[in-house]
């Protein structure tokens, strides 16, 4: 039955409302001698997902153990249906509730995951690790108010299922329109049973389009097309990214860092700005692929540094405490010996998870016209950027510019910094030989370079192109609001045409 224990190699290497509740029981330090109190910006736990749920009672404590040592103050992991309805007339709740009262004991707050289908109660009969999804929205829907009641008062917030945007977790396939039918209808039953708690939504993992799994955009936008905003208090999501901290990924499109930026944009679009996103899932298995102790170590760092800049930053949770005989994501071996990650965790929760040196100056050097911040800050070219809701912030050794977001946009592909400021349609960059991105509400933002832009002048007015290939002889050009401009290839002449 611990189907759900290994739960990362699905997405290894994918490149791929209402008031904010408030959750004052989130903040604070995890009761301990040996743990520093800490005021950060976020609360930091660790998620175990089913396998702590498995474990020894011995085990189970040293794991809660090492989360509490660690200056953690959250712990996630399943409530799983399939065990604890394993009929629809029965209930066994044992192993469920010792790890809530265990958590408890140690002052954690605690994310339960409502996840898994028993037989009874599935699709087409089911399956033996219940990850077949339900028959209907009611029945998980009133066994989610079931949990909710059961624990009012204990456990603090519940995410409706676990990655269903991935046949592994979502059977027979992701589905986001029962699943945000799904949302729609455990909702109110858990906030019934206990109107304190948090329900989160999406649980999204960084999929690619493939066969059994959905990119998070398009899953997160058809389950708003089925209703489910409005139906959640927060958003969480899995960016997984074994090489990049969020920072270095934050540049790069269909990253898992930028999935989330587009995720919180949608959730404006559709009313939810205001909500937190919350990492409920974030690590690297040491000795797979490269990464090694210091590696892992690194990504953990760096990530929840820089993820103290974002205006809808939640809660971050790492995958996970210990290593299991599947995986080595834990922050100590399956023997309970610490890995660089776990002192890693220590020392930052103990300072309070200050900034980097780079988003202090981000902070320091705020332009407010651009509104909240989207992104962490990431390196690009020779400086700097983070994007806000209504443009990009830009350090670079010109000094410090901002961006309208189209014009923005394609500065990050070419990966060129500002050496003016937006003006008269148009930005300059820092490039030998001259770049320009021009824009307009009606031309859209479009580049021009070179021998092409030193033609241009004012009466041709925005480039309504980027640089194409004009003729077969290798020529390009660019177009004007009021005319063009083509370079020969085989010449070198520059024509310029009015019009």
């Amino acid at each position: 039955m611990s189907v759900l224990v290994t739960r990362r190699q699905l997405f290894a290497g994918a490149a791929a409302g209402t008031a904010v509740v408030a959750l004052p029981t989130l903040v604070g330090s995890a009761a301990s001698a040996s743990a520093a109190t800490r005021y950060a910006p976020f609360p930091v736990g660790y998620s175990t997902g089913s396998s702590l749920l498995f474990e020894t009672h011995a085990n189970i404590a040293k794991t809660l153990d090492t989360i509490v040592a660690s200056g953690g103050t959250l712990v996630r992991f399943d409530i799983m249906w399939v065990l604890a309805q394993p009929t629809q007339t029965t209930f066994d709740w044992g192993i469920f509730d010792y790890a809530v009262s265990e958590s408890r004991a140690r002052n954690l707050t605690i994310l339960g995951i409502i996840t898994t289908c028993p037989r009874w109660a599935a699709l087409n009969g089911g399956n033996d690790g219940g990850t077949m999804r339900p028959k209907t929205t009611a029945l998980y829907a009133t066994f989610a108010g079931v949990v909710a009641k059961r624990y009012k008062g204990k456990i603090a917030a519940y995410e409706i299922w676990n990655e269903p945007n991935s046949r592994d977790y979502y059977a027979p396939d992701p589905d986001p329109t029962f699943y945000g039918q799904m949302v729609k209808a455990a909702y109110p039953k858990i906030k019934a049973a206990d109107p304190a708690a948090t329900v989160i939504a999406g649980v999204l993992g960084p999929a690619p389009d493939a066969d059994g799994m959905m990119n998070p955009i398009r899953f997160a936008t058809a389950m708003y097309a089925a209703g489910a905003g409005g139906f959640f208090d927060a958003f969480s999501f899995h960016p997984y990214d074994f090489t990049q901290d969020l920072a270095k990924a934050s540049l790069w499109d269909n990253t898992p860092a930028r999935r989330m930026i587009e995720i919180h944009a949608l959730m404006k679009a559709n009313g939810d700005g205001q909500k937190k996103i919350w990492i409920t899932e974030f690590g690297a298995p040491t000795g797979t692929g490269g990464v090694t102790e210091a590696k892992q170590a690194g990504l953990i760092h760096d990530s929840l540094i820089e993820w103290g800049e974002v205006s809808y930053a939640g809660p971050f949770l790492i995958f996970t405490v210990t290593d299991n005989t599947n995986e080595t994501f834990g922050v100590v071996s399956s023997t309970f010996v610490a890995k660089q990650s776990l002192d890693v965790v220590k020392q930052l929760q103990a300072s309070g998870l200050p900034l980097g040196t780079r988003g202090k100056a981000f902070k320091a050097n705020a332009d407010p016209a651009l509104g909240a911040v989207v992104s962490v800050n990431y390196p690009m070219g020779t400086g700097a950027a983070q994007e806000c809701e209504n443009g990009t912030r830009y350090q670079t050794p010109n000094g410090w510019f901002s961006s309208p977001p189209a014009v923005a946009t394609l500065a990050r592909r070419y990966q060129f910094v500002q050496k003016t400021s937006f003006a008269n349609t148009y930005q300059d960059y820092d490039r030998k030989g001259g770049f320009r991105i021009f824009y307009t509400a009606a031309t859209g933002a479009h580049a021009v370079a070179g021998v092409i832009l030193a033609k241009w002048t004012s009466a041709l007015g925005a480039a309504k192109t980027d640089e194409y290939t004009y003729a077969a002889d290798g020529s390009r050009a660019n177009d004007f609001q009021h005319g063009r401009i083509v370079w020969s290839a085989t010449t070198g002449i520059v024509t310029v045409t009015r019009y």
